[in-house]
């Protein structure tokens, strides 16, 4: 490439950014020890293509420090910055010109995912307030991810607010859940206020309780495409009318409260929501059936349904069954999460018979919480044959363990599990409430596949486990890295289960060195004891 070629690519902003995005490293971490070599080299690229001239130092600097986790990278900044075991330390005062190195860097984040860290102490965040003079530390700020925040986060967090922020994501730790949480929300988003003419998603979930007042003025944003807010903070008609009338959602997640029974022709403004790819609700049984009966969707690709009231499985197989007749087919991913069911325990299939229409379906989740369900090889078998396509199913409830008359018709078993791999050729993520291990088939009755699941749990595994159910999982799911058990009982067998599936995995890995030449890649392995109750 000749000289004059370089400078016309160099005046490109466009070219430039493309080329220095496929030098992309990742996101920033603070460790950097068990970075992959290639990681690290492409930090070293970027960074040496920032000290080449004026033109490539912005494009390089923006990719390089595009993504940060915490603080941490940019606090090294400070000549006088030194990470002790006890937290960070500054052993001195900020100079004017670190300042500005630290400013220069921090107008290139784009992107920040807040994490509780207690490494860096409050005078540390003095000393960055007390310099930015009330200026945010993240000028360009676009999106912010802080999940799982502690009392201890929503002061140094509102340091870092700009009013660029296009994508925010925000929830309470369900631990270290504040005082007054309503008034820390009210603090947050009203921090956020300054940010609603840009703002596209929003996400407020997880004990970030609002008074319903308080969110009105998120109808003032023009650009919304996206909205999430709390499951225990219901929404009632005059707001969903609100949300109608802007326009712009394509992704809604809220909980409703359309309280008495309203006329048919007073919902006829939830029409407005006919075009929404994804539409996730939560409450009563009839007020769910209603709303959906009202939106009549098309476009949905994700759907999502929790009921919180207490309810007969009878009662729930009614409601979908209300619900699926105004589904589009198009749904690839669908989940279904009930609080709490009274009555009998009913069979997975009872409460999946509906969305069995569904069959393009690719990902679905079914929490039960505590309910224990019945679930058959048949029933398993009937959802392998149907979504052909799914890459991620969870079944979530709990485990038989107390069930006196809990028969083998009622338990999965490793021919079911067969089935699945066979099936469903894509799926990387299984998730069973159990699966009965006490009569397994005989191992060259069983294809040796080469499928790609990646991760595999069961809450629990009736028999005896034996290294005959490690072969078997690992003919047909050779690839799979995470194995978790989460059981009651059986300590001994399920460690040994752990170390089955170990031993297997370094032969595999020595088998592909040795025949390849090359390293094989290493597996993050855990066949987990996780006691449910202690």
């Amino acid at each position: 490439m000749t000289d004059s070629s370089v400078k016309r690519l160099s005046g490109c902003a466009e070219l430039m950014r493309i080329i220095f995005e496929f030098l992309y490293p990742g996101r920033a971490e603070w460790k950097v020890d068990d970075l992959p070599w290639e990681t690290i080299q492409r930090r070293h690229a970027l960074a040496a293509s920032a000290r080449v001239c004026r033109a490539w130092s912005e494009h390089a600097l923006d990719v390089l420090w595009g993504a940060l986790d915490n603080m941490h990278p940019l606090l090294r900044v400070f000549s006088s910055y030194e990470d002790e075991p006890e937290g960070v330390v500054l052993r001195r005062n900020i100079t004017n010109a670190e300042w500005a190195r630290f400013r220069r860097y921090a107008h290139c984040v784009r992107d920040f995912r807040w994490e509780t860290d207690m490494t860096i102490p409050s005078y540390v965040w003095i000393l960055l307030a007390q310099r930015s003079n009330g200026l945010p530390l993240l000028p360009n700020l676009r999106t912010l991810e802080a999940r799982s925040m502690r009392p201890s986060d929503f002061a140094r967090l509102l340091l870092l607010l700009p009013q660029t922020l296009c994508e925010v994501a925000i929830s309470f730790s369900d631990i270290y859940i504040p005082p007054d949480p309503s008034d820390q929300a009210a603090i947050i988003l009203e921090a956020i206020v300054p940010s609603f003419p840009h703002l596209k998603k929003l996400e407020l979930v997880r004990y970030f309780p609002l008074a319903q007042q308080l969110l009105y003025p998120l109808l003032q944003c023009p650009k919304l495409e996206s909205l999430a807010l709390p499951r225990d903070v219901p929404v009632d008609l005059s707001f969903l009318r609100g949300l109608a009338q802007m326009g712009t959602l394509k992704s809604l997640s809220v909980a409703v409260d359309l309280g008495h029974s309203p006329d048919e022709l007073d919902l006829t403004f939830l029409q407005a929501f006919r075009e929404l790819e994804e539409l996730c609700l939560a409450g009563h049984d009839l007020d769910l059936s209603t709303m959906i009966a009202a939106i009549k969707p098309t476009a949905l690709r994700h759907f999502g349904i929790t009921f919180n009231d207490a309810l007969a499985s009878e009662a729930i197989g009614q409601a979908l069954r209300i619900i699926h007749t105004h589904l589009p087919l198009t749904i690839t991913k669908y989940e279904i999460a009930v609080v709490d069911l009274r009555g009998p325990d009913p069979r997975m299939s009872d409460i999946l018979e509906p969305a069995l229409l569904l069959t393009k379906l690719t990902h679905l989740s079914c929490d039960l919480g505590e309910l224990v369900v019945h679930l058959s090889d048949y029933d398993l078998t009937r959802m392998a044959r149907t979504w052909s396509d799914m890459r991620c199913l969870k079944l979530v409830s709990d485990e038989p363990q107390r069930r006196q008359h809990f028969g083998l018709a009622y338990r999965p078993t490793f021919r079911a599990l067969l089935e699945f791999a066979q099936c469903c050729p894509d799926l990387h993520t299984l998730y069973l409430p159990c699966l009965d291990v006490s009569n397994l088939p005989m191992m060259y009755d069983i294809p040796v596949l080469d499928h790609p699941l990646h991760n595999v749990s069961f809450v629990n595994l009736y028999g005896t486990v034996t290294s005959a159910f490690a072969i078997l999982l690992d003919r047909i799911f050779p690839h799979f890295e995470e194995l978790d058990v989460f059981a009651s009982g059986d300590t001994d067998n399920l460690s040994r289960l752990r170390e089955y599936v170990r031993l297997m995995k370094v032969a595999n890995d020595h088998r592909i060195e040795r025949y390849s030449g090359r390293p094989a890649p290493r597996h993050k392995l855990s066949a987990m004891y996780m006691p449910m109750f202690v």
